[in-house]
């Protein structure tokens, strides 16, 4: 005799009788019941905001895990990381959304038996899909892709290049599974931003010591970004190498990857930027790292040979800055806080000139 699985009413009306939840899951799971409809269920997502502050999802996948080590059997738990996400998103719980946004986006994988990207909500947020209307989020997806199309439009207006959303996108996407993991991180590197963004109190709190600190970290995941793009690259990740062996080192570090974004970078005329040069830039930095950075983005650094440094070239200078002193300590450098949207920027365009160019 075939038995019919309980249904979303079916569990709401236990759950609302006063039936206990972890009883009523046991009894749901038992009976054939699916996550997809469970997790809706316990917190009903009709009407999700007024639960969104509550650890009713926590308790709800908590239970799910009881019974699946219980039965010895798996459920599929896409919607309930799914939604713990969005609720944490929104609330700017940011680390955490993250997380279980990309815990969703492994369950939807596990499911569907398939190593690449599913046909889901979860896949269409990591990959900021804004031209796809099917997925609830998608109101934070078009945020992120208007932070990203905003820089874009500077970097293009200013002559760094001719990078297109659309076209960065597709280069993420046709590429291996280790740039796709590299986008992951600049999409939460793009919502921590945003993040910080939102009230006009926010240019305030950051100019603290801690402001410094913190700004400095966030900065540090940009220039990650950047070295994981062009360690990957087909191009940009030999010549790289080639750059470090020819310094005698082993592996490449930030400052050859720099070497291989400067190249093609110089004013007409002019040479690009060599060892020496980011070697002298090194010495300025650890000397007198905020009048440094400052001349840097004014555009007033010049080279031993005196000539300044070109658009591309700053940004470069500024990714190097960042890199080489963030990395090492937990330096408090009043600048970073102070004129943090600009450092930002040429961090943004450091990461739009390695795709554009290391990936054709």
């Amino acid at each position: 005799m075939t038995t019919t699985a309980p249904s979303f009413d079916d569990l709401r009306g236990e759950i609302e009788g006063g039936k206990p939840l972890r009883d009523a899951t046991i009894a749901y799971f038992d009976g054939g019941g699916t996550g997809d409809v469970y997790f809706p269920a316990v917190v009903d997502t009709r009407f999700p905001v007024p639960c969104w502050p509550l650890g009713t999802w926590e308790q709800g996948i908590e239970l799910v895990h009881e019974w699946e080590t219980l039965r010895g059997r798996r459920v599929h738990k896409g919607s309930g990381y799914y939604w713990a996400a969005v609720r944490d998103v929104v609330l700017g719980n940011l680390d955490r959304g993250f997380l279980y946004m990309h815990s969703s986006l492994d369950e939807d994988r596990r499911t569907t038996s398939t190593s690449s990207l599913p046909d889901t909500p979860s896949a269409k947020f990591v990959t900021l899909d804004a031209a796809r209307t099917d997925h609830y989020f998608k109101s934070q997806v078009d945020r992120y892709v208007a932070f990203l199309t905003e820089h874009l439009d500077t970097y293009r207006s200013s002559g760094r290049g001719t990078l297109a959303f659309p076209d960065l996108r597709a280069r993420v996407l046709s590429c291996p599974k280790a740039l796709l993991d590299t986008f992951f991180t600049l999409v939460y590197t793009v919502a921590r931003s945003i993040n910080l963004k939102g009230p006009r109190l926010a240019s305030q709190i950051r100019r603290t010591d801690f402001g410094a600190v913190f700004l400095g970290g966030m900065a540090l995941d940009a220039c990650v970004v950047t070295e994981h793009a062009v360690r990957h690259s087909p191009t940009g990740g030999p010549k790289a190498v080639g750059i470090a062996v020819a310094h005698k080192k082993k592996t490449p570090t930030f400052v050859h990857m720099a070497l291989v974004i400067a190249e093609g970078a110089a004013p007409s005329g002019e040479v690009d930027l060599t060892m020496q040069d980011l070697s002298t830039l090194n010495g300025a930095f650890q000397n007198a790292y905020e009048a440094t950075m400052r001349q840097v983005l004014d555009g007033s650094y010049a080279l031993a040979s005196k000539r300044t440094l070109s658009l591309r070239e700053k940004d470069v200078a500024v990714a190097y800055g960042v890199r080489n002193v963030m990395a090492h300590g937990v330096p408090n450098e009043p600048v970073v806080a102070t004129r943090f949207d600009e450092i930002e920027q040429s961090l943004f365009f450091c990461i739009f000139s390695a795709l554009e160019r290391l990936y054709p």
